[in-house]
């Protein structure tokens, strides 16, 4: 069903600015915070052997140029804490002027208190680009490309918090959307999230009460709702013993061919911390059962494994948790897996959909220091759809830091199973990178990735990209670079093969 066309580009100011305009309309809280605004400007000059990513026969080249403003806007406070990134890409095409296109990527966040240590306001909103299909010749990286679409997200949370010693309360009210120019449907969420719980007053006995009402509407398919009530009581006997009990009831309601249930749950167990470097957690009752594990046998490296089955809710079969981290003086180490069922409207409501290369150290995104924007680790992944489904991933993220060479490495297996009909979707990528400091002023890097897209009909697909750079940047912030790229696609269906070869150069200038 065709919906009326509103493009996010025409709703870019007005998104951003609903997701930041509480915080920054609050003088006082403005005032105070100091600002730092940092805009550049990049013109670019893109030659490709084959611009549109035709099968090997029907190639067309181009020469393509590029203009690139961009702003990052910063503002920390005692009250206000503010950050907006945005570029802009205008592409024009010597061959094709129906190649011709505007590009938007941005990213706003701001966190006030209104009121001292009793109400806040988050919100956060962004524009970008997605991949529509997997299946289809192109990505978000292409220079001309019908297969990617424009993603607008927004949120807004105001926060209720007060502590008053023995006890203490918090309230969430978070509305959210996620427009989709096409290929999935636009969406809004709200979210009403309470605790009720011990406070900062030291005591044996500590509880809490947790409530969650989300609701997701999406426009023209299938609706979800998901209602948790959950109480958790910890009683100290001992320096290294603690006893624990839990009860609950989860309701969800989501388009699923298999059988849901929904109901109470209640388990009791314990908690046993005999040092640093260990901790057991196990409960288990009427249709709840968890066992958590932490192993750190050194300060600098940690295991976290964790195993629930809950015979209620969205997991039935149980999920499992893990997290490795290993931390030295010039290398980082983090492996992840974790299981859950959720969407791609829920993931990108969460800023997730897109696979960033993550500070193993932080686990926040590499940001680029001209954009300020998060660096995209792999743009051709997953299909956008509408649905639920059950998520099974695991990543790695490595680096090694020397004093001129940076070593990074990246890698993913992703497994998708949808609640509806049970399609399923694999996905799994590798990514090695090499910066190398050359000069005072000059870095070169050599990037080299390949991800593989697995489908139900058997059809499957290799992507593998190559590319090698060099820039030097001058004192007065004037910057230029060039780089080199090869792109090849081998699909064992017919006709879906490409090759690319790119090369651009580009010179940036920082204010």
């Amino acid at each position: 069903m065709e919906r009326a066309v509103r493009s996010p580009r025409v709703r870019l100011g007005r998104r951003l600015l609903a997701g930041v305009a509480a915080a920054l309309l609050l003088p006082a809280a403005a005032q105070a915070a100091r600002w730092t605004v940092s805009p550049s400007v990049g013109a670019s000059l893109i030659w490709s052997d084959n611009v549109e990513l035709a099968p090997p026969g029907a190639e067309e080249s181009d020469l393509v140029g590029e203009l690139a403003p961009g702003i990052v806007a910063e503002a920390d406070g005692r009250r206000l804490d503010l950050r907006l990134a945005w570029q802009g890409r205008v592409r024009v095409s010597s061959e094709d002027s129906d190649r011709n296109e505007v590009i938007h990527r941005a990213e706003a966040r701001a966190a006030a208190e209104l009121a001292p240590r009793t109400f806040f306001l988050d919100a956060e909103a962004s524009v970008d680009q997605a991949l529509v299909s997997a299946r289809a010749r192109g990505g978000v990286d292409s220079i001309f490309d019908g297969n990617r679409t424009d993603v607008v997200r927004y949120a807004l949370a105001p926060r209720l918090e007060r502590d008053w010693g023995p006890v203490a309360g918090r309230l969430v009210l978070r509305h959210e959307a996620a427009d989709f120019e096409r290929g999935a449907a636009d969406t809004r969420a709200d979210t009403v999230t309470a605790r009720l719980g011990s406070g900062r007053r030291p005591s044996p006995l500590t509880w809490s009460v947790d409530y969650l009402d989300s609701n997701l509407d999406r426009e023209g398919g299938d609706d979800s709702e998901s209602r948790v009530l959950e109480g958790n009581a910890d009683w100290r006997v001992g320096r290294s013993l603690h006893l624990l009990a839990r009860a609950g009831r989860e309701d969800h309601e989501l388009a699923t061919s298999r059988s849901l249930e929904n109901g109470t749950f209640w388990s009791a167990g314990f908690a046993w911390t005999p040092g640093r470097r260990f901790s057991l957690r196990a409960l288990a009752g009427e249709n709840d059962r968890e066992v958590a594990l932490r192993i750190a046998p050194t300060p600098r490296t940690s295991l976290d494994l964790a195993w629930r089955d809950r015979d209620v809710g969205l997991n039935p079969a149980g999920a499992w948790d893990a997290t490795l981290t290993q931390r030295s003086r010039r290398s980082t180490l983090r492996l992840h897996y974790g299981e859950e069922v959720t969407s791609v409207q829920r993931l990108v409501l969460a800023g997730r959909q897109a696979f960033v290369l993550v500070d193993p150290a932080t686990g926040a995104p590499v940001l680029d220091p001209v954009t300020g924007l998060p660096v995209v680790l792999f743009a051709d992944v997953f299909s956008l759809a509408d649905g639920e489904f059950l998520r099974e991933r695991g990543d790695l993220s490595w680096d090694l830091r020397g004093a001129r060479t940076t070593l990074r490495l990246g890698a993913f297996g992703e497994r998708r199973t949808f609640e509806l009909g049970g399609e399923v979707e694999r996905a799994r990528g590798l990514t090695v990178a090499v910066e190398r400091r050359l000069g005072a002023r000059t870095r070169g890097a050599l990037r080299a990735s390949r991800v593989r897209n697995e489908f139900d009909d058997g059809r499957e697909d290799d992507t593998t990209t190559g590319e090698l750079s060099i820039g030097r940047e001058s004192a007065r912030r004037l910057g230029v670079s060039a780089a080199y790229r090869h792109q090849r696609r081998d699909s064992t269906e017919a006709g879906e093969d490409y090759r690319e070869n790119r090369v651009t150069v580009t010179v940036t200038r920082r204010f």
